[in-house]
């Protein structure tokens, strides 16, 4: 390994999900991503990243759920042994599987890790958006993984279904033991969707501060790898290849078939392309705000991300 490093690399398993929820990108505007599974292995992955280290990997569960990727222990443990050091995330709705799949999850991590248990709402809201689920098997299992040592974040969308269960929802982190608490507004991207009344929306200032020429897009690199093996510039550009507006070439950008290396070098091209075609897209996730704030997008609780020995 020659030591190419980067500081993040984002990764999608799997493309299978057993949640419904309604703001999911892909299955509201791109469902083809989904007509076929797709998934990612350890053969895959080793091959893939050869050449080069990370400081974090997210395992995310922006196409599908990850924890329900057949490969995903094994993932874990070649990740952990090419690298004891790394700092590993993964983002779950947490209602998948057995209590005693959460106990083994949280030994499979490296000591620095944090999975973020995606709860959007008690026990009466929780299944408004996260339709599906079921919001007790969420706790239990949360409760498994906390209990066996693993490190955990609490991530609340504020919709106004919910909102008002925010104060309890925090405090119930903290008695359970979750390590970090994230809330974050929602947004209308498609108000036919869910009630046009019920999002609590954050991103009107930055169309409007786009719209008025004060942000300036500096397009940044946060490699993503999706289960199908095509690597994106960032989890906000990756619908290209099921996007009739996208015109580009996604062969440059198949890890299956070339190396990391000429993928990363394609995806300056990409980024053009896709600040040309969604430039507010790109404002939202490269924006460099002049002479103000970048919206308020999180309010971030109190943290830790690393076992205590």
């Amino acid at each position: 390994m020659n030591n190419t490093h980067f500081h993040s690399l984002e990764i999608d398993l799997y493309n299978v999900c057993n949640a419904r929820c309604p703001l999911c990108h892909f299955r509201t505007h791109y469902p083809e991503a989904l007509k076929t599974r797709q998934e990612l292995d350890r053969d895959f992955l080793e091959n893939a990243l050869a050449d080069f280290t990370f400081e974090r990997i997210h395992l995310t569960g922006d196409l599908g759920e990850p924890t329900l990727s057949p490969h995903i222990l094994q993932v874990l443990h070649f990740l952990r042994e090419r690298d004891p050091n790394v700092f590993i995330c993964i983002n779950t709705h947490g209602s998948t599987k057995t209590e005693a799949f959460w106990r083994e999850l949280a030994t499979a991590l490296p000591r620095s890790h944090e999975v973020v248990f995606a709860i959007d709402g008690l026990e009466d809201t929780y299944s408004i958006y996260r339709v599906g689920l079921r919001f007790k098997k969420t706790i239990a299992n949360a409760r498994a993984f906390i209990d066996a040592g693993g490190i955990a974040g609490w991530s609340f969308i504020k919709f106004k279904h919910n909102q008002h269960q925010l104060a309890e929802a925090r405090t119930r982190a903290a008695a359970m033991g979750f390590a970090t608490f994230h809330a974050r507004e929602s947004y209308a991207e498609d108000e036919t969707i869910l009630r046009a009344d019920d999002y609590v929306d954050n991103h009107d200032e930055t169309a409007a501060l786009a719209q008025a020429g004060a942000v300036t897009v500096v397009p940044k690199l946060f490699p993503y790898i999706q289960a199908d093996g095509t690597l994106y510039s960032c989890t906000q550009s990756n619908c290209g290849r099921y996007d009739e507006k996208i015109d580009f070439d996604f062969d440059r950008l198949d890890l299956k078939s070339r190396t990391l290396a000429d993928c990363l070098a394609a995806l300056p091209d990409y980024c053009t392309v896709m600040q040309q075609t969604y430039p507010l897209t790109c404002a939202r996730r490269c924006g460099e705000f002049d002479q103000t704030e970048r919206p308020r997008g999180a309010e971030i609780g109190y943290g830790r991300r690393s076992k205590t020995t």
